[in-house]
């Protein structure tokens, strides 16, 4: 057969086209698909590369008071039971400031009137007499730094004139599984923020949660008191991920509030270092160097039973070394430093303890470094160092209980340390826009005596019971039980009496522990089996104490 001739034979240029078609039609494809999902699928929420909420709802819905329409808190999580309400119209010339966080940011246990934002709005109106001032407390329990940025994204629209955001103890509550690092992942994060096509596949490989209802508040916090493991913090990647995420989002949330033109006032993390032991303490080691360990453990907790504090340091930097990711020993050294009067050595190993904890219920310090870098990148941010006021203001080398009631949530004093540092930096920063009609922090005594506030007190003696904080919880007890006083006859069955009664029988309960503990570490005679005692006695009573609180 004859070879086709040259006329029927495609030319170079057209072959070169056919193969730039070829070569080009995945990408026109790509491009119509990604036209098409930019017109029927609504954009995300948000460009949380880590994390979906899915079916999220504002905290907020619409109410009429005395003919205003107004917004009200609507959510059980963001303290619905505080009634707050605002309305949607600002009034003229208002100064309109909304607080986010979590449960110390609201105050919690408090009510909403012994809160920092409380306190902040009094002292403003005070110094501002003629300007209506607005302080709006929409912080919610247990809410971690990728669920306020869900409030955020609803206050934003409420023309706000200041941001207050305290926000970063509740990063490892839910149980959640971040996708591992890789270049892949780390390409799809990248396409996913120019492209809603790879926005959607990407949200098919990331973790997801419920951004609408989560399980009953008080069964999901009782898991974690009773030591639920958390991955999150066992695996190193997985933790680096968790303060990645915090980061990024704390970011997003100042940045979008900067593009907006609304200022923030954002917060370090204070805890308390000085009188709260580590949730768990867990050992990198075994067999002959557990062995040293305990031996150089024991040695300086009996030292410090001793009040031989020199002896006690010696012995527990001992320990620290044979183990130096054991929470506890870094705790128990701390003390042996303050007593030894070392308080910036106390101080450093106080905040390590913090940071080894497998069960960080209180923000770790890369926490507040990258709160610090934040506020550094950001022009319409000013930061507000709680951590280094709480320091100031605290007793002894580090902040402890006179500032805060539990672990994170502040006392009356505590709160009062972290308003009169916003409102100074409030007007230190002309944010109100005018000269104060008075310069410093005031605020009238109201009476309030949280001491004698029974709700709080119960639930202060419950954390201390349900996360083994043992010696505290015996000191509160006492402290309880003669508040109460005894019990009249015959009212041994009525609630009050119950309550004594069952405060008494745990306080007994531990006390007896802790003297065995510590006649095992005199060489005195003990029983043996105290531990498995303790532990069967605990789980009999913590369900009763529990029941007592109202959880």
């Amino acid at each position: 057969m004859p070879p086709p001739s040259s006329a029927h034979r495609p030319s170079s240029g057209r072959r070169a086209l056919f193969r730039a078609i070829l070569l080009l039609s995945p990408l026109v494809l790509l491009l119509v698909a990604e036209l098409g999902v930019r017109v029927l699928v609504p954009a995300p929420a948000d460009d949380d590369p880590f994390l979906q909420l899915r079916n999220r709802t504002s905290v907020f819905g619409e109410a009429t008071v005395d003919g205003v329409r107004c917004y009200r808190v609507v959510h059980p999580e963001a303290y619905a039971d505080n009634n707050l309400t605002f309305p949607v119209r600002k009034p003229a010339g208002g100064f309109r400031v909304f607080c986010l966080g979590g449960s110390a940011s609201a105050g919690w246990p408090h009510g909403i009137a012994q809160s920092y934002s409380t306190y902040l709005q009094d002292a403003l109106r005070t110094a501002f007499p003629d300007r209506p001032i607005e302080i709006l407390n929409v912080s919610a329990h247990a809410y971690a730094s990728y669920r306020v940025r869900g409030i955020f994204d609803d206050v934003i629209r409420y023309d706000p004139d200041l941001l207050v955001v305290w926000s970063g103890n509740n990063e490892f509550v839910e149980t959640r599984r971040y996708v591992p690092r890789s270049w892949l992942r780390d390409v799809n994060r990248a396409l996913a923020r120019n492209s809603r096509l790879f926005a959607l596949l990407q949200a098919a490989v990331v973790d997801s949660l419920s951004g609408t209802a989560r399980e009953d508040t008080q069964v999901f916090v009782s898991s974690q008191l009773l030591r639920v493991p958390l991955q999150l913090r066992a695996d190193p990647e997985q933790y680096a991920e968790v303060l990645e995420h915090y980061e990024f989002t704390i970011d997003a949330l100042v940045a979008e509030a900067g593009r907006r033109g609304v200022p923030v006032l954002l917060l370090t993390v204070p805890v308390n270092l000085r009188d709260w032991w580590p949730n768990v303490s867990t050992h990198g080691i075994d067999g002959e160097r557990l062995e040293l360990w305990r031996a150089a453990f024991d040695d300086g907790c009996r030292a410090l039973l001793q009040d031989d504090p020199r002896a006690a340091v010696e012995a527990l930097q001992r320990a620290a070394t044979i183990d130096p990711e054991h929470a506890e020993t870094r705790f128990e050294l701390a003390r042996a430093f303050e007593r030894a009067g070392d308080r910036d050595a106390a101080r450093a190993a106080y905040s390590l303890a913090r940071d080894l904890d497998q069960t960080p219920f209180r923000a770790p310090s890369p926490i507040n470094d990258a709160v610090r870098r934040i506020a550094t990148r950001n022009a319409n941010c000013t930061l507000l160092d709680a951590d280094a006021l709480m320091h100031a203001a605290a007793d002894g080398a580090a902040p402890g209980f006179e500032l805060f009631l539990d672990y994170v949530h502040p006392t009356r004093r505590g709160n009062l340390v972290v308003a009169k540092g916003a409102y100074d930096a409030i007007v230190a920063a002309g944010l109100v826009g005018s000269a104060p009609a008075v310069a410093e922090f005031r605020r009238a005594d109201d009476g309030y005596r949280e001491d004698r506030d029974a709700p709080v007190q119960m639930h202060v003696l419950t954390l201390l019971f349900m996360m083994h904080q043992y010696e505290a919880f015996v000191a509160r007890a006492d402290t309880m039980l003669t508040a109460l006083g005894p019990v009249e006859p015959g009212a041994e069955h009525t609630q009050g009496g119950e309550l004594r009664w069952l405060i008494q029988r745990c306080r007994d309960g531990i006390a007896s522990y802790l003297e065995q503990r510590r006649r095992e570490l005199r060489g005195e005679p003990f029983d043996a089996d105290y531990r498995e005692h303790h532990r069967a006695f605990y789980q009999e009573v913590g369900a009763e104490l529990m029941k007592a609180r109202g959880g």
